[in-house]
């Protein structure tokens, strides 16, 4: 019998919760209109956005609220479609 892996989300009120799903499917349960998936380790929710900033290499620095401990960077292909999703 296998487990699956579990998934740490902060959620509005700024705790962190566990999530038994893949990021994988969370991403396919989630309303593609209100969260896109940033990288590896994030979804974030357009409402929870604050501020981007431009990054090195066509990179952006994507500012939250709640933030986080750590940066959350998309990659330079990346960013060309989260900047389609933004102007949906």
């Amino acid at each position: 019998m296998s487990t699956k892996p579990h998934q740490a989300a902060v959620m509005p009120d700024n705790q962190h919760h566990i999530i038994p799903f893949t990021m994988e499917e969370l991403e396919e349960q989630l309303d593609p209109d209100v969260f896109f998936r940033v990288n590896r380790q994030y979804l974030i929710n357009n409402k929870s956005i604050t501020r981007i900033n431009n990054y090195f290499n066509g990179k952006l620095h994507i500012v939250l609220n709640p933030e986080p401990a750590e940066k959350i960077i998309i990659s330079r292909d990346r960013s060309k479609v989260f900047k389609l999703w933004l102007d949906r």
